[in-house]
């Protein structure tokens, strides 16, 4: 309001000075005007303005507006004046009003217009001409809320006279709009004599401005009034203040002139109330109902002041003293002593803004007598501080030092600082933990008059730290340099973890030195030492066992920064940068060495070691890194890093299989970085072992998209596969949108790949097809061709999160399975797999068996025995990797069962046309089955049952009453199979059953007689004991036959030992006894004699022709000589 009311006078000086204008001339006025109370952060437009040289001149609209836009406004003002009077240098207004004023805030501060910290003192403005105002006033001024806190009209009347250094000015002021409010002024002060008259009445009622400005409790009337009268050699004042009607304040102001001090002034001040109104109800206990104010001394001419008394007391303080400064506010003397408290040692609560504080009790007191001595001295002890959730149980300060005060020399003040706090608690665990409950500290203060402000010896310790120093503060007034030298030790970072979050440990060791102003001047020189360093992350602390050193040397002045040294040093690891930095250009080099990388990656062993530089130009940011690592991989990237990102890396390892020994060959990575209007793009190439690419293409953030597609060789999979192995290629053209699968989408093919299990005897051949993903799912289609022929495929979808739900129908066509050693099979049907993968999907469907073919192993008479389990001595890694690859291996978590369960439900229709032959046995069967449980647990219920067959046994040959086969979870179904024969002395059987690899016969009779009376009885019909010796023995080898028993009988040695192919003993119906030997003469000619009291006794010959024709010749003792041609093929 003073501003505006300012530039409005201005305005009048300006106007009368442009009396010369024509009058219709307004721009030019105008234009004069808006320069004349325009300037810097102040715009001023005048719009409408007429009659300059008439009575009465009129202005439509005045608005003056900062950068942030207008703050005020005037409205229809008038101005009629005596335009005669400027003839004798004065402007007299008859009246200057205004229909309306707004003035919606204040204007904000023109930058670099804080005023001087000198005092200019008080004196009338000396203007050119005297200026006489009869009636100001404006019909309605609107103030913004900004202004008052709320929006207040008010109507004005003011009149003001302003001539020959003497003032006159009355103001009226009234609120609109229903609420009370007015103040009244009358204001006369005479520069000749320094006469003032001041006479104030201010009235508001219940919730005006003042009492809402002011917080009052309630928000009350209030009604203030002050008058003074006198010159100011000898002044006197009273005020009083009241609300609600009840007297809170009252007090009497004096100024005189001492007589024995000409042009000093003395002043005296008493005030006393109960402000306990004023207040919140919480802090009236601090105030109490008597308050008291009291103040005297002088102020010389040149400055200097004497406080001969100054008393403040209420109930809860108690403050008095004395003090006297000289011109350069240096101190003479002083004598102040206070205490803090209520007497019944209760708390209380401080009139401080913020969290409620309060304190149980304070004293304190200051003292010296630059007369009597230098020595000077401070005291201050407090006890229960607590502020919000801080507190300090109790605490102290201490100053003992000395003052030298010297008139027109340089003055100096130094003290001996001692702090003391027990109980600390700052309401922060993890600051306590760091500071402890109890702190001690110490300082030397020293300041001479032009000289820096000197802190030495300090120190500051707890309970695992100490800080010690020495600091020195130069141009207190300006750029408040500092030099300083301090150290802070710590034996136990613990206590220091919770500020840092990280589990810290160890000691640490640090100094600082250097200078540093507050404009970010610096130069300083670090320099740390940690022992046995932790925080909590296990690299990081393998880096920092044992000893660390850290170094820093920099300087920032006007030009830029200077990096002279910034290292970093462990038993492991070591790092370096230097370098120069401007606002243009900067040149920043750096390197760093790891001794193994083990310490970070323990999968990895080798030196890591990185140089590079980071360079500017102008806004320009780059780098350009390269390093070596673990088994001689390279790396590098370079580029602009700001103020966008765009730059290129590479990366090669010579062989993947020193990380992944399963994945021999180079890797090699290639690629770019860059930002693109807030988007971080990548483009990528990568080359890997067996020929596998893959390219990556897109947005990395804010979100991702990439495009990533290649090719790989499925042998990549095979040391993950072992036993078994995959052969082909695979290629893929993949979108990625999002982090989440469900934004998975494209395709990946397979084309000519080949699959073998061993185990299994499986060998897929030509498997192609795809899977094509979308919305989190993957569409499989895919079919493979068994070795001996017929097609396998499976369709259907998976899904790629949670449990891979799945609805896959594998498809057997003319399947054709073989183990040579135990089967051989045609298959047909279909098989679904649906619900979760992982776990609980249901195997269901049905297989269709044509003729299969069981065989049972027949050992000849010259196998071997059982290998016996061999113990490998100084087995190296690759071997017993081959040997587990083999199958050899088997490991108890191998056999433990330990995997997904998944319900069965599977029919297997085989009506007929399965055979079951070897060790004398030939059986067709047929009949069903049906598989359910779990693949875990499987239950077979059905049968194939016999439909015909025999035993053979030394050309004896046996019906079959008996044949079942059992499937008991995989391709080594169980076999029960009988044949009965009447004897001389009743029924005897040959019994058949176990695991076709390795089943067992036995043989039983009724009446009951030991295996070999029943052999016997079923092969030569007589009892064991009637049995020649060649019969005997001949029966021993049929019993190894069918029992199909390891190892090697007389015969077999007797082979072995003449090197024959063949021998055998054999006996005719009559009981004479033969041996026949046989002999591959060539590979095609093979022969065998017989030589023997029977008719069998002879000579044979067998010469192959061709693998389907052979001839054969023999000559016998009872049949004579025969010759003849065959044609054989097997089927």
């Amino acid at each position: 309001m003073r501003r505006a009311f300012a530039y409005l006078l201005l305005a009048i000086a300006v106007m009368s000075g442009a009396a010369q204008a024509q009058d219709n001339d307004r721009g030019y006025i105008a234009g004069l005007l808006e320069d004349a109370l325009g300037g810097e952060g102040r715009v001023v437009r005048i719009e409408g303005f007429s009659g300059a040289l008439r009575s009465t001149a009129r202005i439509e609209r005045v608005t003056i507006a900062d950068p942030a836009g207008v703050w005020l406004t005037i409205e229809d003002a008038e101005l009629t004046w005596q335009r005669s009077a400027l003839l004798r240098g004065a402007i007299e207004i008859e009246s200057l009003r205004a229909t309306r004023i707004v003035l919606p805030r204040l204007p904000n501060p023109v930058p670099g217009s804080a005023p001087t910290a000198a005092a200019p003192g008080f004196s009338l403005p000396e203007l050119p001409v005297s200026v006489n105002v009869g009636d100001l006033g404006a019909d309605r001024i609107e103030i913004g809320a900004p202004v008052l806190g709320e929006d207040v009209a008010l109507q004005l009347r003011a009149s003001a006279k302003l001539a020959d250094g003497a003032l006159d000015a009355t103001l009226d002021a009234r609120r609109l709009g229903g609420k009370a409010g007015q103040v009244a002024l009358l204001l006369q002060f005479v520069q000749a004599g320094e006469a003032l008259t001041l006479d104030l009445e201010v009235s508001e009622g219940v919730g005006g401005i003042a009492a809402q400005r002011l917080g009052l409790p309630g928000v009350p009337s209030v009604d203030l009034s002050a008058q003074g009268r006198g010159p100011l050699s000898d002044f006197s004042a009273i005020f009083d203040l009241r609300t609600d009607g009840a007297p809170r304040l009252e007090g009497a102001f004096r100024l005189s002139e001492p007589e024995e001090q000409p042009g000093a002034r003395a002043f005296a001040a008493d005030v006393t109330g109960d402000v306990t109104a004023l207040f919140a109800p919480q802090y009236r206990a601090f105030f109490g109902p008597d308050v008291s104010l009291v103040a005297q001394g002088a102020r010389d001419a040149d400055g200097a002041i004497d406080l001969t008394e100054f008393v403040l007391a209420a109930q809860a303080v108690n403050l008095r003293g004395r003090a006297a400064l000289n011109a350069d506010a240096w101190p003479l003397r002083f004598d102040v002593t206070g205490s803090l408290g209520c007497e019944d040692g209760a708390p209380v609560l401080l009139p401080l803004a913020g969290p409620e504080t309060t304190l149980q009790s304070a004293q304190f007191d200051l003292r010296h007598d630059g007369a009597a001595s230098d020595i000077w001295e401070g005291r201050l002890q407090f006890e229960a501080f607590a502020r919000d959730a801080q507190r300090i149980d109790s605490g102290s300060v201490t100053l003992d030092g000395t003052i030298a005060v010297a008139e027109g020399q340089a003055s100096a003040i130094g003290a001996d600082l001692a702090l003391k706090v027990r109980g600390l608690d700052t309401g922060d665990a993890d600051v306590n933990a760091a500071l402890g409950s109890a702190v001690d500290g110490r300082a030397r203060i020293d300041y001479t008059t032009g000289t820096p402000l000197r802190l030495s010896d300090v120190s500051l310790n707890g309970a695992s730290y100490a800080l010690a120093g020495d600091v020195a503060i130069d141009g207190l007034d300006s750029a408040f340099a500092a030099e300083f030298d301090v150290g802070l030790q710590s034996t136990n970072l613990t206590g220091f973890s919770g500020i840092s979050g990280q589990t810290l440990s160890g000691a640490a060791d640090v100094t600082l030195r250097g200078t540093a102003d507050v404009g970010g001047a610096f130069d300083v020189d670090l320099a740390g030492r940690g022992t046995d360093l932790r925080v909590g992350i296990e690299a990081v602390d393998t880096l920092l066992s044992g000893q660390a050193e850290v170094a820093l040397s920099a300087r920032r002045d006007a030009v830029g920064l200077t990096l002279r040294e910034a290292r970093f040093m462990t038993d492991r690891a070591r790092a370096n940068a230097q370098g120069t930095l401007t606002d243009a250009v900067g040149d920043l080099r750096f390197d760093a060495d790891l001794t193994n990388a083990s310490d970070l990656a323990p999968q990895i062993n080798g030196p890591v070691a990185l140089r590079g530089a980071l360079k500017r130009q102008g806004a320009q940011w780059s780098v350009d890194a390269q390093g070596e690592g673990p088994y001689s991989s390279r790396f590098s990237a370079a580029g602009e890093i700001a103020p966008t990102l765009s730059f290129a890396y590479e990366f090669d390892l010579p062989n993947l299989a020193a990380l992944v020994p399963e994945f021999p060959g180079p890797v090699a990575l290639e690629g770019t970085l860059r930002d693109e209007g807030g988007a971080l793009l990548t483009k990528t190439a990568a080359q890997g072992p067996g020929g596998a690419s893959a390219q990556v293409t897109g947005k990395v953030t804010p979100d991702l998209s990439l495009q990533i597609n290649g090719a790989a060789p499925l042998g990549l999979a095979n040391p993950f596969l072992q036993p078994r192995s995959i052969l082909g290629g695979l290629a893929f053209d993949l979108t990625q949108v999002g982090t989440d699968l469900t934004g998975l989408s494209g395709q990946v093919r397979v084309t000519d790949a080949v699959f073998v299990a061993p185990e299994a005897g499986l060998r897929l051949e030509s498997i192609r097809g795809s899977v094509d993903l979308a919305r989190g799912r993957a569409q499989v289609a895919m079919q493979g061709a068994p070795e001996r022929g017929g097609l396998v495929s499976v369709r259907g979808p998976v899904v790629l999160s949670g449990g891979n739900s799945a609805d896959l129908n594998i498809a057997l066509t003319g399947v054709r399975l073989e183990d040579p050693q135990l089967y051989r099979t045609l298959l047909d049907g279909q098989i679904s797999v649906r619900g979760p993968l992982t776990g609980g999907a249901q195997i269901a469907g049905r297989i269709d068996v044509d003729e299969s073919l069981i065989t049972l192993a027949s050992p000849s008479v010259g196998s071997f025995g059982a290998i016996p389990e061999i113990r490998h001595q100084g087995e190296t890694r690759a071997i017993r990797a081959t040997r587990q690859r083999a199958g050899l291996i088997r490991s108890d978590a191998a056999t433990s069962g330990g995997s997904a369960a998944y319900p069965l439900d599977v029919t297997i229709s085989a009506p007929a046309r399965i055979f079951v032959r070897g060790r004398g046995l030939d059986a067709e069967l047929g009949g069903a089955l049906r598989l359910s449980g779990t693949t875990a647990a499987p239950i077979s219920s059905g049968a194939i049952n016999l439909i015909r067959g025999r035993f053979d046994i030394l050309a004896k040959r046996f019906s079959l009453s008996r044949g079942e086969i059992t499937l008991l979870g995989d391709f080594d179904p169980f076999l029960n199979f009988a044949a009965e024969s009447r004897t001389d002395t009743g029924t005897a059987s040959v019994i058949l059953e176990g695991r076709a690899s390795d089943p067992t016969v036995r043989f039983e009779s009724s009446p009951s007689l030991p295996q070999e009376e029943v052999l016997a009885q079923l092969i030569f019909g007589r009892d064991l004991s009637s049995l020649s010796a060649f019969q005997a023995l001949q029966l021993a080898n049929a019993v190894a036959t069918l029992a199909g028993r390891k190892g090697v009988s007389l015969l077999g040695r007797l082979r072995e030992g003449f090197a024959l192919d063949d021998i055998d003993v054999t006996t005719d119906d009559a009981g004479n006894a033969n041996l026949r030997v046989g002999k591959y003469l060539t590979d095609n000619i093979y022969t065998d004699v017989t030589v023997g009291d029977g008719d069998d006794a002879g000579v044979a010959l067998n010469i192959d022709l061709t693998p389907n024709v052979t001839v054969r010749g023999a000559t016998t003792q009872g049949s004579g000589t025969s010759v003849g041609v065959f044609f054989e093929k097997d089927y």
